[in-house]
């Protein structure tokens, strides 16, 4: 009797274990969580920054719209501009398979005079996991935000908030559109800004 209920313990034990370990092993938490919102806390180059997830303010953001770029601190890098540090009213990423998942590299561009420093970033659900490259933006340098996520897919203006440190700059809004390929966002670049002037 009690060696079938040490085996029945250890099959719970192990059970629980599995479960655990496959939640644990999935690189961005189920989109369809219902917990409130989630912060994770980073600390690089002295400064720390913020994560935050299932964002009200991100979800209720206002979609892309053409021209509406205003004059903000941060860009993001269109790589596609022949050399020149240029940044895109909206950014066409493709992804690339890792040994852990799939990542899209989103390239933040300074485009003031002085040093910027991000204080948090906010996004509308859980599917990715996000980390900076560094928190601190000096004068006319990019640095990559990373996305990283169980498989690659098509999302059309995903949007992400910024928030600078201390206030210096009001909140600012980005969009991308993630690609599960390079010939795919580089085709949707193309059409998107044909008859545009370099």
């Amino acid at each position: 009797m009690k060696r079938n209920h040490l085996i029945i313990s250890t099959g719970i034990l192990l059970a629980m274990n599995l479960a655990f370990t496959s939640s644990c092993s999935s690189v961005a938490k189920n989109d369809n969580s219902e917990e409130d919102s989630l912060t994770v806390k980073f600390e690089d180059r002295g400064y720390e920054y913020s994560i935050i997830y299932d964002s009200e303010n991100a979800a209720n953001s206002l979609p892309f719209k053409k021209g509406e770029k205003d004059d903000t601190p941060i860009a993001i890098l269109d790589n596609r501009s022949h050399g020149k540090s240029k940044g895109a009213e909206i950014g066409d990423i493709w992804g690339i398979k890792t040994n852990e998942g799939a990542t899209y590299s989103v390239l933040l561009l300074n485009t003031t005079n002085d040093s910027i420093v991000i204080e948090s970033i906010e996004l509308p659900d859980t599917r990715f996991k996000v980390r900076l490259n560094t928190p601190l933006y000096e004068v006319g340098m990019f640095a990559p935000i990373t996305f990283n996520t169980d498989s690659l897919e098509n999302i059309n203006d995903y949007r992400f908030i910024i928030n600078y440190k201390d206030g210096k700059y009001p909140p600012q809004t980005l969009h991308v559109n993630f690609y599960r390929d390079k010939a795919s966002a580089d085709k949707a670049y193309e059409e998107r800004t044909s008859g545009q002037e370099e």
